[in-house]
């Protein structure tokens, strides 16, 4: 409905291109759009913030949408404590949850995907109870419940989707029809719903878990379970591990060691031959592609997510991508790792160097300039780095050599199955 009203009315979305997004001239174009479509639409306040963080999502700006997202969020938790009868802000926030569910969704992150959605739904609820005639509230618990149940089937959890919706049939006027999970029988050659399966029957099954897998090692996918035709067309579109794209993202601290070990993994990679190489190394992309950022919080997580979205295009197309930052917040490596996952491997090299090694080696004086004061929000010093506990690969340079860490790097994509064969590692 968005993109049909923006095309009606000729409203130039082109104008908040991601390279605009911090532009005098993107500020002003992308307020004009804002302008334009509520003069056009006569929508209301509420969905033209919901237009606009739609249009930042849609361009390449989806922290710029999050961010949004909550602060919209904070803003009315803090007017639903002030009055808590309010339904107007108690509905506020329900859509507010939804729309950030939906960006979790899309960005793949699962885990703040739902947690958001049942945050939305613990809102709605009561809404669509003490107002059952009010069209508005019922239309969102069921534009709520339908995302979330679509989100729980993507997963794999079609059984809880099913449950959901049964709760709620009776306050937004629909009826489900069960479908019944379909297994295999060997001994009749034919599939049946679970429910009807004879006792004692030799059941087959693969799950979807267990297709991923078998798509992802290259392993055989049985007749019975598909037509040959669907297999192949599978595995064009989900390679095994050793042809799919892949990112290995180091995190750690200044002078620990990640742009050596990173340009190391470069050499052996390229000596190899087959996907291509990319390496983003913190300082360069500093001065190639964030050179109008700063180092405050805010400024040095636009900066890993340009580095996560060129990594996540260079992994979607099958590269190999090398990030070499020091990512120091946490909250922003997992948005990377969201961004990328979906697409192709992820691995997250956390080199642990101890801050008193790093500074032993600092040749540039950079922490003795932070000491002093005179270098504010340095990481490790002035600013905080947040170890990773979700990291692939823990690497400690003061024990291993350049060499050895890069081999300890390509022993686990080889186990992960992300390089097969000498001659396919790259």
């Amino acid at each position: 409905m968005l993109r049909k009203n923006l095309r009606k009315n000729k409203i130039l979305v082109d104008t908040t291109h991601p390279g605009l997004a911090r532009s005098g001239e993107g500020r002003e174009s992308f307020s004009s759009t804002r302008n334009r479509f509520l003069r056009a639409t006569g929508k209301n306040p509420s969905s033209l913030r919901y237009a606009l963080r739609c249009l930042l999502a849609a361009t390449g700006r989806s922290g710029e949408a999050e961010e949004k997202l909550h602060k919209a969020i904070d803003l009315q938790t803090k007017l639903l404590a002030q009055s808590p009868t309010n339904a107007v802000h108690r509905y506020n926030l329900a859509l507010s949850q939804h729309y950030l569910a939906n960006l979790f969704r899309d960005n793949g992150q699962s885990p703040a995907a739902e947690k958001s959605y049942l945050e939305a739904l613990a809102h709605q609820e009561p809404l669509s109870a003490l107002f059952p005639r009010n069209a508005d509230y019922q239309l969102e618990l069921a534009r709520i419940l339908s995302d979330w149940g679509n989100w729980l089937r993507a997963a794999g959890r079609s059984g809880e989707a099913q449950e959901v919706f049964q709760k709620h049939e009776a306050e937004i006027g629909v009826t489900m029809v069960p479908f019944n999970m379909m297994v295999y029988l060997e001994d009749q050659d034919k599939y049946f719903p679970t429910d009807e399966v004879p006792k004692g029957a030799r059941v087959l099954d693969i799950s979807g878990t267990e297709l991923r897998q078998r798509l992802n090692e290259g392993r055989d996918i049985p007749s019975w379970f598909t037509y040959p035709e669907v297999v192949q067309e599978l595995r064009r579109s989900y390679p095994p591990r050793h042809k799919q794209g892949v990112t290995i993202f180091f995190s750690g601290l200044s002078g620990s060691g990640k742009s050596t070990i990173a340009n190391v993994l470069l050499t052996k990679f390229l000596e190899t031959g087959g996907r291509p190489v990319t390496l983003l190394d913190g300082d360069l992309v500093r001065k190639n592609l964030s050179s109008e950022l700063g180092f405050s919080k805010e400024h040095r997580d636009i900066n890993i997510r340009r580095i996560g979205y060129v990594a996540s295009e260079i992994t979607k197309n099958g590269g190999i991508a090398i990030c070499a930052p020091i990512a120091p917040y946490d909250a922003t490596r997992k948005h990377v790792r969201g961004l990328i996952e979906p697409v192709g491997g992820f691995i997250l090299v956390h080199v642990s160097t101890s801050v008193e090694v790093c500074e032993q080696r600092d040749r540039k004086g950079l922490y003795a300039k932070a000491r002093a004061g005179i270098l504010k929000e340095f990481t490790g010093i002035s600013d905080p780095y947040e170890e990773p506990k979700d990291a692939e690969v823990v690497i400690n340079t003061a024990d291993l050599t350049p060499e050895e860490a890069a081999q300890e790097i390509i022993l686990h994509l080889e186990r992960e199955g992300f390089f097969g064969a000498i001659g396919e590692r790259a």
